[in-house]
């Protein structure tokens, strides 16, 4: 079997929760129970935007550090594999910080700005 086939089916079957917890990306202006589309529903679309991106960026995470930790574990001593591997685990927790920073860098814009309507990462 081809290795890009199997990377790319590995990666599919990974993200396959995360498709599943999709929700609704505009939460307004449907028929007639939902509500006008006003601030606090871009709100709401924007956290589910980030809560999808957070998914899928954990998921993609623990992948590339479950690789990172095989090629740790069979490297052999061999100090080229070894680098590598520190390598990806460095930057999977750099962008994982990075990522949920960048979330809360957001939530403290609005909190700050005084923002009273749903919850930014709430339904």
């Amino acid at each position: 079997m081809n290795p890009l086939f199997r990377k790319t089916i590995i990666i599919a079957l990974s993200l396959l929760p995360a498709a599943a917890y999709a929700l609704p990306l505009v939460p307004c202006g449907g028929p007639a129970p939902e509500p006008a589309c006003d601030f606090d529903q871009l709100v709401i679309m924007a956290g589910r935007i980030i809560r999808f991106l957070i998914i899928i960026g954990s998921s993609l995470g623990a992948v590339a550090f479950a690789y990172a930790g095989w090629l740790y574990l069979t490297s052999g001593g061999n100090p080229g594999k070894v680098t590598s591997a520190k390598d990806i685990f460095i930057k999977v927790v750099l962008g994982f910080i990075f990522m949920l920073a960048a979330w809360l860098i957001v939530s403290l814009i609005l909190n700050t700005l005084g923002y009273q309507g749903p919850r930014f990462l709430g339904n």
